[in-house]
């Protein structure tokens, strides 16, 4: 029997002895202490719990903690399905349910050897985790002051909410109890409560969900530029120099990791101006900026799926379709979130995908997936994904046929782009069809999950204590690990800093650095290699046709231009209009150097993408070859392109040919 009193009970001795027959129950509104000055001795004769519903212990010390077994049988620390486990013979254990994370900076094997085997999937033996009883509770007497006792009532207290705190409204609840009682209920829409005269001691409580209709919220930021730039207007922000939205554009892109666009890539970025075009009228096409994943994906997806070996393949449509049904307003994020975390998981995969629909929206998502109509959205996400495929493809071929492009574009730019639209082309036809099938699937996949769900796990609590608790929310996945859209590339070798000349701009240095880093890093370690190689043996000799061919263009697009001008200014006409316009044709021209991208020393080809201010690339050409300063103002022992080469060698070994440079060139500070 336990006392309670509404005043303090004080009991001193020289000792105290307590002694029961059966059970001993100690209980403390807040908290127990022990204040021991010498040893506390605790003996079982079987098992020996501690048990802590809402918390975990902490055990300090100002010396050693140490746990140490009989050696008469195991020892065990077990949590969530994975142990830490010894044995009476030495013998170290370690299983991980989920995964299994060793860090450190060195591992060191003593007095043996180290077996790996990770050919396969590996069968280990389940832990055997020691199942914790829950503690039952004597019935309470409430003693007064007057002596009389009565039996005193136990009150049970639930709190739920999201992460951001505001209430779970209505959602269901079963508590139960050691001795098999169950109550049922829901909650308020405040997310709580009061259960009175409830059986004393621990209980658990199993929630069920939030009692409205599902509402995703979209608060992602929308786009600027969405709708703003056409081909068009980009090409003629290149010519004119007012290239800010071009330049947003870019820093949006790259929210897309390194704008790995597939084939795309290798066709456009070697020439910055292009990829400015390409980039800007790609971004305007999305309204909201975390869709540039979906359109990068999307890119890369249809590179994939115009192969002949992969047209038909099922995975990469499931992984198309998903892109699509993000691209569905309201809906389509939150759908794509849980489609992601369905398709990569087995097992327990549904308690993932609610947490992350309970991370963008409110109400009961389990009702919702129920309710979807996945025919119906597969046509929506289709029509999204063909809206995206037709911008795209009528993009690339009015740039890649228009005369208004010729002098800004190379020709492998324009042969990558008709390339493209072939393959926007052919894949077109065939995304009604099987987005819908895909769909089809996903949503069965879905309704499967559904039905295996055995609800979220129950939550410990114990009478006259408030039992909160918040529920398992999820940030969706990042990405679909498209086939073909991944890009090994190389760790980061950041290049000793290039001074800038005292005559050229913060800006044009800048730039013609940024162009070059670009052509760098679209390159394969091989490609790099073999052009080092190559420039090594023969250095500029045989060259300067394309640089040659590029100024005469050049030369041309200006004497147009200053002749459209002077005619339209009303200061010249006929001949004397075209005899200023290559007088100033020809005094700009002194000026500007033809650039390649890298420079041919810095493994680039012999192929002019655009010109620039001939100081400028006069000394960033002039610093390959020389030794700089790294970060801590030391002098490098060896040149730019010297430690390039070796970093680019690390690469070839360790990555193979196919990896991608990822050298960071920037200006002194």
């Amino acid at each position: 029997m336990i006392t309670d009193a509404t005043t303090n009970l004080d009991v001193t001795a020289n000792q105290i002895d307590v002694s029961a027959k059966q059970n001993i129950t100690l209980k403390a509104g807040r908290s127990h202490r022990s204040v021991i000055q010498s040893d506390i001795n605790l003996k079982a004769d079987n098992n020996l719990t501690i048990t802590a519903p809402a918390g975990s212990q902490i055990i300090q010390s100002q010396g050693n903690i140490t746990i140490k077994g009989s050696g008469s049988g195991n020892l065990t620390l077990a949590n969530g399905g994975s142990e830490i486990s010894i044995d009476s013979s030495g013998n170290v254990n370690i299983f991980a349910d989920k995964l299994l994370t060793l860090k450190g900076k060195a591992m060191t094997v003593f007095d043996g050897s180290m077996e790996q085997d990770i050919g396969g999937k590996q069968s280990a033996t389940m832990p055997s985790v020691p199942q914790i009883q829950a503690l039952s509770e004597n019935a309470r007497l409430s003693l007064a002051a007057d002596g009389i006792a009565t039996m005193a009532s136990s009150t049970i207290e639930l709190s739920y909410t999201y992460q951001d705190g505001s209430p779970i409204m209505g959602a269901p609840y079963t508590i139960r109890f050691a001795n098999g009682t169950e109550l049922t209920g829901n909650l308020d829409d405040s997310g709580k409560a009061k259960i009175e005269n409830a059986p004393p001691g621990q209980y658990t409580v199993q929630y069920g969900e939030d009692k409205r209709d599902y509402l995703p919220e979209d608060n992602r930021p929308k786009n600027p530029l969405y709708g703003q730039i056409t081909p068009a207007r980009a090409a003629e922000m290149v010519r004119s120099g007012n290239t800010a939205p071009l330049i947003e554009a870019n820093g949006i892109a790259t929210q897309a990791g390194d704008w790995l666009w597939g084939t795309l890539q290798g066709d456009f970025n070697q020439n910055p101006s292009t990829s400015q075009i390409v980039v800007g009228t790609l971004i305007s096409m999305i309204p909201i900026i975390d869709q540039v994943m979906d359109l990068r994906d999307i890119t890369a997806n249809v590179m994939l799926l115009t192969d002949d070996d992969e047209a038909n393949d099922t995975n990469s449509w499931l992984a198309f379709t998903l892109t699509g049904i993000g691209l569905v307003p309201v809906v389509g994020s939150a759908v794509k979130g849980v489609g992601k975390v369905i398709l990569k998981n087995t097992g327990e995969s549904l308690s993932a995908a609610l947490a992350v629909l309970r991370k963008l929206g409110k109400g009961d998502p389990v009702k919702y997936l129920r309710d979807i109509n996945w025919q119906d959205l597969g046509k929506q996400s289709a029509t999204e994904v063909k809206n995206i495929v037709k911008g795209l493809r009528d993009s690339l071929d009015d740039m890649s046929t228009s005369w208004h492009y010729d002098l800004l574009l190379p020709d492998a730019a324009i042969e990558g782009m008709q390339a493209t639209v072939k393959r926007l082309d052919d894949v077109t036809p065939k995304i009604d069809q099987h987005m819908q099938q895909a769909a089809q699937e996903i949503g069965q996949r879905v309704n499967k999950a559904l039905d295996e769900y055995q609800g979220q796990s129950p939550i410990r609590g114990v009478t006259d204590k408030p039992t909160k608790a918040k529920a398992d929310e999820l940030e969706p996945p990042k990405g679909n690990e498209l086939p073909g859209a991944a890009i090994k590339r190389m760790p980061q070798h950041k290049v000793a800093c290039f001074k800038k000349n005292d005559k050229g701009t913060v800006q044009e240095y800048d730039r013609q650095l940024e162009g070059q880093m670009t052509g760098l890093n679209n390159m394969s370690v091989k490609e790099y290699l073999d052009n080092r190689d190559a420039f090594k043996k023969i250095g500029r000799k045989g060259t300067g046709k394309a640089q040659k061919k590029a100024r005469e263009d050049f030369k041309n697009e200006l004497i147009l231009k200053y002749e459209e001008k002077l005619i339209n200014s009303g200061e010249y006409f006929g001949d004397e209009a075209i005899k200023q316009a290559k007088q100033l044709a020809s005094k700009d021209m002194k000026t500007l150097h033809a650039l390649h991208n890298p420079d041919m020393i810095a493994g680039g080809l012999d192929e002019v993408v655009e010109l620039g201010d001939a100081s400028v690339n006069q000394s960033i050409g002039a610093q390959w070859n020389n030794n700089g300063f790294d970060d801590n103002g030391m002098k490098t022992t060896s040149s730019r392109v010297e430690i390039m080469d070796i970093e680019a060698k690390k690469a070839l070994s360790t990555l193979g040919p196919d990896a991608k440079l990822n050298m960071n060139l920037h200006r002194c500070k």
